[in-house]
């Protein structure tokens, strides 16, 4: 659960976390963390998704070393379908990273903090790092297969 005041926020940031929140609403896909539900108080914004209780990839990965090329393959073959589901429904993580994903208790991936998650419609130029749309994420799922193995 994501507990946000928001008197500490300013008027771009609580819509950030809005938007964050309407994306988590869309998305239905087993390697992305669920919303649960969303509690709204005058101060506080109560953010309830699915518990994942095994922790971050990439503090398993500091645990454990590298990956066989199989569990490799297995995990990002499921970062891929969950990206993949992101971009066929027209939303972009563009925060996809190890601390972002995290394992559930049969060691499935689960990809969480769509903080800075957007809409996207292909040749949209997007402001974060200025870059084009998904094909910056494909170089960010690269970067997590290179960690697996």
């Amino acid at each position: 659960m994501k507990i946000v005041d928001k008197r500490s926020l300013d008027e771009e940031n609580l819509a950030k976390i809005e938007r964050e929140i309407q994306i988590l609403q869309q998305l239905n896909h087993p390697f992305i963390v669920r919303l649960h539900e969303v509690i709204r108080t005058e101060r506080y914004l109560y953010i309830v998704t699915e518990y994942v209780s095994n922790g971050e990839l990439f503090d398993m990965l500091m645990d454990r070393g590298r990956q066989t090329e199989a569990e490799s393959r297995r995990l990002f073959q499921q970062i891929v379908s969950a990206v993949a589901y992101c971009h066929a429904h027209g939303i972009v993580h563009r925060d996809l990273k190890a601390e972002n994903l995290l394992l559930d208790t049969r060691g499935n991936i689960k990809i969480i903090d769509f903080g800075f998650s957007n809409h996207h419609q292909p040749g949209q130029l997007l402001s974060t790092w200025s870059m084009m749309g998904v094909s910056p994420m494909c170089g960010h799922v690269g970067v997590i297969l290179y960690i697996l193995v």
